[in-house]
């Protein structure tokens, strides 16, 4: 008898399988070892038949990984499957764990990359970003 997918055995000719270890994955019948999720995925779960892409708003950082870490505030990932994250443009800003950023509210403002809040206008000013030459 061969091991399922998502099990393996590492002794010729035994029927003790054992799951593969959260972090890693294998999809083939009768496998003597499993493989270890790539940087871009995880496998949160014991017996994994497949990896899982990071998801939006997260990246990953290393091989074997039981999930994957949210992007800080001020940046984000729009895409599945990341290494890093994207800081956020001037004028907008995200908490931690966000696939977008968000604009400024209408009185509010942030000049850097990578803002994770927006602070209130000066009195009687406007933010140079949002000015347009006619």
């Amino acid at each position: 008898m061969q091991c399922e997918p998502g099990k393996f055995t590492d002794v010729n000719g035994t029927v003790n399988c054992s799951p593969c270890p959260a972090g890693q994955s294998q999809s083939d019948t009768g496998a003597t070892a499993c493989q270890a999720c790539n940087i871009t995925q995880f496998a949160q779960n014991l017996a994994q038949t497949e990896c899982t892409l990071c998801p939006s708003g997260t990246f990953g950082n290393h091989t074997g990984q039981l999930q994957c870490n949210n992007c800080p505030s001020g940046k984000y990932t729009q895409l599945e499957g990341q290494t890093s994250c994207v800081p956020c443009d001037p004028g907008k800003y995200s908490a931690s764990g966000q696939s977008s950023c968000r604009l400024c509210e209408a009185g509010t403002v942030t000049d850097n990359y990578g803002s994770s809040q927006c602070v209130p206008c000066s009195v009687n000013s406007v933010p140079n970003f949002y000015m347009t030459v006619w």
